[in-house]
């Protein structure tokens, strides 16, 4: 199935949700060069948060399979799915009491194989409606953003639309949108029309002054610095439970713990976020320096000529 969604350019390309080549990374690749030339341009950029509320959970079986026929799946295949998906029920266990049991007229399997490509199918058709209202939208699964420049109000009026859009999409496919959830990040100056009042569905949206995009902070000026200091101290914290935490004083083990636990934190999207200033740079070294004076003197030398293999890659 996802080779014939490939084949035929069924899959949006601004899609980087459980797509081969694609990820996290790439999803913010792409975001930050656009900001990035449109402060260049001296030009604000608006970036509205969108979230659905048990995305996965809420998707209705009856027209997934209306859309997996739209897409080409077809005659046994689709009857297998219809079948996979039809007549399933649901049951919770605390101890040992059971709850009755219901049946599943919505989500598709989670942890499973099928779940994610059926989402992708599911959701597919709201990146071509913003596509073709004149916004730039990237998706990863069910997390949802999209981002124009703003230049006059006519700007505004343009986002505002592809705001209805989505709730409008949204009500016909029974995917529920969490207001609370969603924002507005002005990336560059104010908001020419900083008055203006951005709704989803009859709601105000919040302006933020920074977001956590897909595990990293984007600030309204595009600097590390917020990130960095959030995952550094994270990052301390899960060093300091390392030493507390393991009883065993050999070398290798903490090691090879610190390599596990600490270092994703900080090498995570590492070339989205790559700091530039001297102070940010000593922020993120002073993690394993301090985990490192923090052990015997005698093992000293040796960790640190291991961390010479373990450098955070930068560029």
């Amino acid at each position: 199935m996802y080779t014939h969604f490939k084949a035929n350019g069924i899959l949006h390309r601004a899609q980087h949700g459980f797509c081969k080549g694609r990820s996290t990374c790439t999803n913010l690749l792409e975001s930050f060069n656009d900001w990035t030339l449109s402060i260049q341009d001296k030009h604000n950029v608006a970036v509205a948060y969108i979230d659905f509320s048990k995305a996965f959970d809420s998707v209705s079986h009856e027209k997934l399979f209306v859309r997996l026929h739209a897409h080409g799946i077809r005659g046994t295949l689709l009857q297998w799915l219809c079948e996979l998906f039809t007549a399933r029920t649901h049951q919770t266990r605390v101890g040992f009491s059971l709850s009755s049991v219901i049946q599943l007229l919505r989500g598709v399997v989670q942890a499973s194989g099928i779940g994610p490509l059926m989402f992708l199918s599911h959701i597919n058709e709201l990146a071509e409606i913003l596509e073709l209202a004149g916004v730039i939208i990237k998706l990863f699964a069910d997390d949802v953003k999209l981002y124009m420049q703003i230049v006059n109000n006519c700007d505004v009026a343009k986002l505002q639309r592809a705001l209805d859009l989505v709730a409008e999409w949204a009500k016909a496919w029974q995917l529920a949108v969490s207001i609370q959830k969603c924002c507005i990040l002005s990336i560059g100056r104010i908001l020419p029309a900083a008055s203006a009042e951005f709704r989803i569905d009859g709601h105000n949206i919040s302006f933020v002054s920074s977001f956590c995009d897909l595990g990293v902070i984007v600030s309204h000026d595009l600097k590390p610095t917020a990130h960095i200091k959030q995952m550094v101290a994270s990052a301390h914290r899960r060093a300091n439970a390392i030493l507390r935490s393991f009883v065993s004083r050999d070398i290798n083990i903490i090691v090879r713990a610190f390599n596990v636990y600490v270092l994703p934190l900080l090498e995570f999207n590492s070339v989205v976020w790559s700091p530039q200033g001297k102070q940010d740079i000593e922020c993120i070294e002073r993690v394993l320096h301090r985990f490192t004076k923090r052990l015997p003197w005698a093992q000293i030398v040796h960790i640190q000529s291991q961390a010479k293999t373990t450098k955070l890659n930068y560029s």
